[in-house]
Parts: structure tokens; sequence; C-alpha cells
């Protein structure tokens, strides 16, 4: 009741100054006030609860008035609270940021000194290592106690400065260590160059090395030749090394007195420093390989057996390294020296002598995929002019072929086992080997090349010259006169040696490599004639070829071969000289039997006399044998023997023929006509045939054999058979089946029944 009527007399103001009083500055208290509020209104509506009616409305009005003051007062309450979160915030904030500045400061202090002290200590470790290294290389070499200071360089660089954040400190132990690493290694080699003087190393002038004195420092070498490669942390690494990387330094060793030697003599002012000699110091270097390799594979490889550095080939390594000093030298004459590059024979001598070098060094066990002086001519200035000196030489050697007296003439062929052919198989012309041998020549050199970039443009100049003697070729082919002539023959047999020439080696696996690249990439086989508009193959490195050769194995689904434009050339001129020889040979044959064979007086002959064992041959007939002989012997004897027989095959399916039109079915024939023309055809002529073809009698003029068959029937006979084949004008199948049927049973089996009908129709019946 007392709080009700204060409640009536304060107004807000008061009500607040109230509140402050109580809350004071401690905000936390307003959740009290809060509470305390909220169970003298519970107090409040409980006595309400008890009152009466009257009471009731009064105390309804006090207390609607109370708790909406109430409501007021909570909502000030809790904007109070908001306004003073983040006050409190910031205040805890800066406590505890106060509280830090004064507890770590001293921390960090601490932290540094410690760090700056143990920097101090890595410092004067390394100073105290590089003292101990400076000592050891002094005066005197003391070589272990060099390497163990070394190693403890190695391993702070390694691990010791690892995890810590000093750059400059990291950089500069790295830069002492390779420093150190580059004074040890010279220091190794002169201890390395001298055992190896001890025992007579380099070998020169056939000198082999004393055992002896080898066996006395070999121990001592073994220990250096282990420092130096544990030094320079020697493993076999997968991807091949290139020219120009650095030797090993015990390898490096080894070759320094043989590179000495070589500088003098070879690159200073010296009668051996002949430009128009690179032989000299090709062979020379050559003969350095063959005297110092024997004993680096049986004395100083075996030395590394057992160890971590087993797999490193000390022989090949310093191949490679005579092989640097080789490059150099040639690096020097064909890029350096202008004048050199400008001078064609020079030029070509130098290739031919680099070729041979790259030919006498495969042997010597130094490997295929290694690098070696062949990379000089894959520089673009010596490439460019190898290429045009290749295409202009053999441009000029064509023409000489070509040109000789003797071009047509045949030569003694050869197998590629050293042969001798037969007089059959020896039809080879002396321009077609000498032009195979110039094509065959250029593939021996570009094949050496680890580039198929270029061996594809060298692919290209062989197709261009194929082309070009193809051209030729065909020209002279078309200016020939219409006679059968030994040099129409050499043209045929030229075109047909080169064809298969050309078809075998497209089937070798050097071919088909090139083939298949070259199709990757432009689609067509190789054909200069389209050169402008292909895409340029000298814009892929051999890396990127390797690449798109592992992704696609199918190296053999190939649809054409590296040579397939000039083969399908050659092969087409063949065909078409073939038709020309054809044409002349049957040309006379044709005149034969219309002008003396059709001429006989078939149909009234008499029958042939019993009395003579043995008819002899119309006089017709006799012209057109001696004609087929010595045409057939001027074919035999001129043509290669695969040549003749495709000849020969085409001539006689067109004899068959003209036998046929130009003969049989000219004239007509009594018993003793009949009698006789057998005889003339199967008594001469196919004997005559038989000895020049490779074919059984039955297939040789089948249709005209047939025709002689029907000729010599008995009339009773004739009769029979032609009653036969005239029911076949009524169309009926099976009177057609009974015709075919009735020629068989008199082993007539090449002609059809209207053709048998139309030669019995030629038989003249008494």
């Amino acid at each position: 009741r007392l709080w009700f009527k204060m409640a009536d007399q304060l107004d807000c103001e008061a009500l607040e100054k109230r509140i402050d009083s109580l809350v004071g500055t401690n905000k936390k208290s307003i959740v009290r006030v809060l509470k305390l509020l909220n169970r003298e209104k519970d107090v409040l509506q409980r006595k309400v609860d008890g009152a009466s009616d009257d009471d009731m409305s009064d105390a309804q009005k006090e207390v609607t008035e109370v708790v909406e003051r109430l409501d007021q007062m909570s909502r000030q309450c809790d904007a109070i609270l908001s306004e003073g979160r983040p006050r409190r915030d910031t205040l805890i904030t800066a406590e505890i940021e106060h509280f830090a500045d004064k507890t770590f400061k001293p921390v960090n202090d601490l932290a540094l000194l410690f760090s700056v002290q143990k920097y101090l200590q890595k410092v004067l470790e390394i100073k105290k290592i590089d003292e101990q290294l400076t000592k050891c290389t002094g005066v005197t070499f003391d070589m272990e106690v060099a390497l163990s200071a070394y190693m403890k360089l190695v391993l702070l660089c390694d691990t010791g400065l690892v995890l810590e954040s000093w750059e400059h400190l990291k950089g500069y132990c790295m830069q002492l260590k390779n420093d150190w690493c580059q004074k040890l290694k010279i220091n190794l080699s002169r201890v390395l160059q001298k055992d190896l003087k001890t025992s007579g190393w380099p070998f020169i002038s056939g000198s082999g090395v004393n055992i002896i004195k080898w066996k006395s420092v070999s121990e001592h070498f073994s220990r250096v030749m282990l420092h130096m490669f544990a030094i320079e942390k020697c493993t076999e690494s997968a991807k091949l090394p290139k020219l120009s990387d650095p030797l090993h330094s015990v390898v490096s060793a080894m070759v320094e007195p043989l590179r000495k030697r070589f500088v003098y003599h070879f690159h200073e002012d010296r009668k051996t420093n002949d430009t128009d000699k690179p032989e000299w110091f090709l062979s020379q270097v050559l003969l350095w390989i063959k005297d110092h390799g024997p004993f680096i594979k049986d004395h100083v490889q075996p030395l590394l057996s057992g160890t971590e550095f087993e797999r490193v080939n000390v022989r090949v390594e310093f191949i490679r390294g005579l092989l640097q000093v080789t490059h150099t030298k040639l690096c020097e004459a064909l890029l350096v020296k202008e004048k050199l590059v400008h001078n064609d024979d020079v030029v070509a001598h130098w290739i031919d002598e680099i070729l041979e070098f790259e030919r006498d060094l495969r042997p010597l066990e130094y490997p295929i995929p290694l690098p070696s002086c062949l990379t000089i001519l894959l520089e673009a200035t010596v490439f460019n002019k190898w290429t045009i000196i290749e295409k202009k030489l053999a441009v000029e050697r064509m023409a000489v072929v070509t040109s000789s007296a003797t071009a047509w003439e045949t030569v003694q062929g050869t197998t590629e086992d050293g042969t001798t052919l037969s007089d059959a198989e020896n039809r080879l012309p002396e321009c077609a080997e000498k032009l195979m041998s110039i094509i065959s020549s250029i593939t021996d050199r570009y094949s050496l090349l680890p580039s198929l970039p270029h061996q594809l443009d060298f692919l290209n100049i062989q197709v261009f010259l194929l082309n070009e003697f193809h051209v030729d070729l065909l020209s002279a082919v078309q200016g020939h006169d219409s006679l059968l002539s030994k040099q129409l023959l050499a043209y045929l047999n030229t075109a047909h040696f080169i064809a298969a020439v050309l078809r075998q080696w497209g089937e070798q696996t050097f071919f088909l490599k090139l083939a298949y690249c070259h199709q990757l990439f432009t689609g067509t086989p190789p054909d200069p004639s389209k050169a402008d508009t292909s895409i340029s193959l000298m814009d892929y490195d051999e890396d990127e070829f390797e690449q798109v050769l592992s992704k696609d194995p199918a190296l053999y689904n190939l649809s054409c071969t590296a040579f397939e434009v000039p083969t399908e050339s050659f092969e087409k001129l063949v065909v078409f000289i073939v038709e020309i020889i054809v044409e002349k040979v049957l040309t006379v044959f044709k005149s034969s039997c219309e002008t003396k064979w059709a001429k006989e007086k078939w149909h009234s002959l008499p029958p042939p006399n019993k009395s003579y064992l043995v008819q002899e041959i119309s006089e017709g007939g006799l012209q057109v044998c001696m004609n087929i002989r010595d045409q057939f012997q001027f074919l035999s004897s001129k043509l290669h023997c695969e040549v003749k027989h495709l000849v020969l095959d085409k001539v006689i399916a067109q004899m068959d023929t003209i036998i046929l039109k130009q003969v049989v079915m000219v004239n007509y024939f009594s018993d003793g006509g009949a009698a006789q023309f057998c005889t003339d055809l199967m008594k001469n002529l196919l004997p005559l045939l038989t000895q020049h073809l490779n074919l059984p009698k039955e297939h040789i003029l089948p249709k005209s054999t047939n025709a002689c068959t029907l000729l010599g029937l008995l009339p009773g006979s004739v009769k029979l058979l032609a009653g036969v084949l005239v029911k076949l004008q009524f169309n009926v199948v099976s009177e057609y089946d009974t015709a075919v049927a009735a020629l068989r049973d008199i082993k007539v089996s090449h002609l059809e029944p209207r053709e048998a009908e139309l030669i019995l129709a030629r038989r003249i019946i008494s």
C-alpha cells in the first residue's frame, strides 16, 4: 500500500532518480532492481484479486498505471544495458593490453637474445669450418681432414639452417659451400691426375698402362675418386645428358691432359690445324677413345663396384668429354669462320668426315641416344648449307648419269649380299643403278641424324630427285620412235627397277617412321610439289615428335609409304611402257596374220597325206612363227624376267583374240584346211610360245586351241554338235546348259556356245 501511494506521487523523473539512487554506478544492479519490481507487482496482483469490486476498479486503474510505468522502466533499463556493454568491452580490452605489455615484452626481449646468441654461434661455427678448410688446403693438402670439414659445412647448409629465417646467412653459407666445393675438386683433381700420370696416363703413341705402377696407386686413386663423386653427389640421372652438360670432376681430370694436347695441335697455329683436313683431329679423337677405353673399363670402372656410384659409366662419360672437345673445334670451324661455310667443297668434306666419325664412334660402345657431334650439323646455318649442297650435288650427278653414252647399257647386277644376278635377272641399265645409288647415299648420310624433322627435309630432296627423273624418263618414252628398240626396253627395266626398290624401301622401319611422322602432321605422303601448302615440320622439335609417337603406338597403320608419290608414278610409267611394247609386238603379229596366214587357201586344201609322219607347217604359219620367235627372243634377252612375263602375258592374251578374228572367223576350212591350221597352231606356234612363258600349256591361246578342237571334229560330230548349238536361238536356259555340257565333253571350256556355233559354221563338210 505504501508503494502504491509512492507511485501516485512520483512522476517519471522522480522514478528515474529513485532507480539511479538504487543502481548507482554498478550497472549490474539494474537486473536486481527489475527482479524487485516484479516481486512487488506480483504482491499487488494477489491483493487486487482479494479486494471488492469498488476497490478493484480503483485498484485496477492504479495497477494499470503502475504496469505501464514498469514496462517503460524496463525498456529504459534495456537501453541503459545496451549502451553499457561496449563501454564494458572497451575497458576489458584496455586492461588486457596493459597486462600483455607489462608481461610479454620481457619475454620477447629474452627470445630475441636467444636468437642472436644462436645466430652468432652459427656464424662462429661457419667461420671455424672455413678456417679449418683454409688450413687443410694451404701449403699441404690434407685430404681427409678437408673432406671431413667440408661435410660438416654441407650438413650445416642442408639441415642446420633449414628451419631458420636467416636468409642472408643461408645465402652466405651456400655460397661458401659452393666455393669450397670447387676448390676441393681442383685439389682432388690434381691428386687424381698425379696418380694417373704415375700409371702412364695419357697413353700416347700406343703406350699402354704400367700395371705395376697402377697397382701401387690404385687404392689411393679409388679413395680420391670416391671423394670427388661424393662431393658432387653423383647419381644416375633419368634424363639423358646434353653434350654441353658439365662432366664429373673425375672424368674431367682424366680428359684434361688430352684436351691440352688437342688444343695445342688443332687450335693453335700448327701444321696439324689444317681446315682442309678435318679427318686429322677426328681420327685422333677416335684413336684416344680406342687407346684409353679398355683401361677405364678394366681398371677404373671396377673401383666403383659395390658403391653408391657404381651406376656411373666412367667410360661413356670419358667419351662424352672428348666429344665436347671435338664439338668446340667443329663450332669454331663451321660457325665462327664464315669463309669456311661459304666454300661448298670444304663444307661438304667436313660433313662427310663428321658423318664418318659418327659411324666409327658407334661400335665403340657409346650409346646411340646420347648426344654426339652430329648436333653441329643441326645448327640452322650448317644444316641449310648442307641441304643446299646435297640437292645441288645430287642434281649434278643425276645429270651426268642420264647424259652418259652408256646410260642405258646393261650393268652386272648383284644382290645385297654380293651374289651376282643371273642373266634373266641381270637387266639393269647403268643410269637406274647409279640413280638409286645416289638416293641410297643420301639416306646413309641423313639416317644418322637424331632429329626427325631434319630427316624429313632430306626425304623431300630424295622425292624431288625421283620426280625429276620420272619426268625425264616419261619424256624420253613419249619421244621414242615407232620401232621396238633396245632403248625402249631399257626404259621399262629402269622404271620397273626403281618402282620395286622404292616399294621395298617403303616397308623398312626407318622409312615407315618417317612416313608416319609426315602423315601425322600433314595427312599426305611426302610430295615436294605441295610443300607450300603443307604444315612446316620444322615447327616441331624432337621432344614433341617423341611425345606424339608415344601417344599413338599404331606406327605401322599407314595409308602410304615414305616414297608413295614417286612409287605410284613409276608404276604407272611401267604400265604405260608395257602397253606401248605390247602394241608394237601385236602390230607386227596382226600384220603377219592378215597378209600371210589368213590368206592361205584353207577352204581348198586337200586332206593330209597319211604317208607323211609329220605334216609340214604352212607358208603363212611359218612367217607368223618366225616373226613371233624373233620378237619374243628380243624381249627375253633385254627385259628383266618379271617385266618380260608381264609383257608376254598381255601379248598372248591379245594374240588369242587376233587369231580368232583375223584367221578363223574370216575363212572357211575344209578337212585339209582344218588339219593344216591345227598343225600350224598346235605343233608349231604353241610350242614356240611355251619356250618363253611359265604358263601351263592349256593356258596359252586357250580360245584358239578350242577352235582347233572344233575344226578337227569329224563331220558327223560336227553335225550333231551344230544341232545342239542351233537350239540356243530359242533362248531356253536348259538348252544353254545342254550346249555348255556338250562343249565340255569335247574339252572346249574357253568358248561360249555362240562362239562355238560360229566356228563350226566355218567348217566345210563334204
